[in-house]
């Protein structure tokens, strides 16, 4: 989802998926981002929403990417993407900031069970005013989070992904 331009609070998916969504709550597109513009979020209320759709849906394999930088506000998991409700059940996949520790963390629901990898125990750890190119995979063998490019956490996880018909949110968990 590129947050480049105006589009009077929408944010448009440039895959031929449609994933199109809106902004919610204290959610805005501002110059500042990493290139270009950029979603801000207020730390409270404000996420961009993506109803749910049969692409979305994600049985076999998954991956999130997301250049993140955090003023060190808000509450102590900053939701940087989330397919379904709080630590399950119906959490089909997300990923997140631990505040406290500055760790990521990411999570999938496979066979039905809530699993979880993180990577506590970073040297610098995720600090608030700087750039951080986060990424998390699923391959439906193994679980991988990788900041700023390299490999930080892997871990074999065997199953298929259960779905849900729960909306994506970006910037924000159910």
């Amino acid at each position: 989802l590129p947050f480049d331009g105006d589009l009077g609070g929408k944010v448009k998916d440039l895959s031929n998926e449609g994933n199109n969504g809106v902004l919610e709550g204290g959610a805005n597109i501002e110059d500042g981002g990493r290139f270009g513009k950029g979603l801000v979020l207020n730390g409270v209320d404000g996420f961009a929403l993506i109803p749910t759709s049969d692409s979305l849906q994600i049985e076999d394999a998954v991956t999130i990417m997301v250049w993140r930088m955090y003023d060190g506000q808000g509450d102590g998991w900053q939701a940087i993407i989330a397919n379904g409700r709080q630590n399950g059940p119906g959490e089909n996949y997300g990923m997140f900031i631990n505040r406290g520790g500055n760790f990521l963390y990411f999570t999938i629901l496979l066979n039905d069970a809530h699993t979880t990898h993180s990577s506590p125990g970073q040297p610098d750890g995720i600090q608030p005013g700087e750039w951080l190119h986060a990424a998390a995979s699923y391959d439906s063998d193994t679980a991988r989070i990788y900041l700023n490019g390299e490999l930080i956490h892997e871990e074999l996880r065997g199953g298929a992904m259960s779905t849900t018909d729960i909306d994506l949110r970006v910037g924000h968990r159910k």
